[in-house]
């Protein structure tokens, strides 16, 4: 049994990633890899520039719930600045990820350690990494372990 959702928000499809690879079953499956074999990855297409949509991206690129680290991909649609910050359920600012007054457009990841500000870990729980570019914000929720 294969479980696909959209969280309402976001754009990300959640789902299981049997292999391991980062890549989602249903995701490999709709582009023709096996989901099975993490040597068996999508591969893109080329596709004209006025075929592209230009829209924010955020997902997460690791796994979730977590232990070590949390990492997330973003695709930004234009050049401008970009703010990915991390919080707990509360809306607490625990610490500010990665922010660029002038980050490029197109994709790019960061990576959490999980410590706040002052460099403690944070405890077991829920968190949201929320990634901010000019008016549009996305925002993730993350279990650590």
């Amino acid at each position: 049994m294969t479980f696909t959702a959209l969280v309402t928000g976001t754009e990300t499809r959640l789902g299981i990633d049997r292999d391991g690879d980062g890549f989602r079953d249903r995701d490999e499956i709709d582009a023709g890899a096996d989901p099975g074999d993490p040597l068996s990855i999508p591969t893109t297409t080329a596709i004209s520039g006025a075929d592209l949509r230009r829209e924010l991206r955020f997902a997460l690129a690791g796994a979730n719930p977590t232990v070590f680290h949390a990492e997330v991909e973003y695709s930004l649609p234009e050049m401008g600045g970009l703010r990915v910050t991390a919080h707990d359920v509360q809306g607490r600012q625990l610490r500010v990820l990665h922010e660029d007054n002038q980050a490029p457009a197109g994709p790019g990841r960061v990576r959490w350690d999980l410590r706040d500000s002052r460099g403690v870990r944070v405890a077991a729980g829920v968190y949201f990494v929320r990634l901010t570019q000019g008016v549009h914000t996305r925002a993730l929720r993350l279990v650590v372990q």
